[in-house]
């Protein structure tokens, strides 16, 4: 994967090391980041930084279990 501020979804996969099921059960959270459209692109495509703060922001295992 190259170090680019847009990324398409198998990037955003690899990113995350999620396969393609995972992957949509994210898309389909509501603070999962929104892919951009852009004529310029033949696929929605992701922010970078988007996507590396939302992962930043999940809890630890230790706040989910209550620690």
């Amino acid at each position: 994967m190259r170090d680019t501020l847009l990324i398409y979804k198998k990037d955003v996969q690899e990113l995350l090391g999620i396969g393609a099921t995972k992957f949509y059960e994210l898309v389909k959270l509501p603070d999962f980041p929104k892919p951009r459209t852009c004529e310029a692109f033949k696929m929605p495509v992701y922010l970078r930084s988007e996507i590396i703060q939302w992962a930043e922001s999940l809890p630890s295992c230790n706040e989910i279990e209550g620690e």
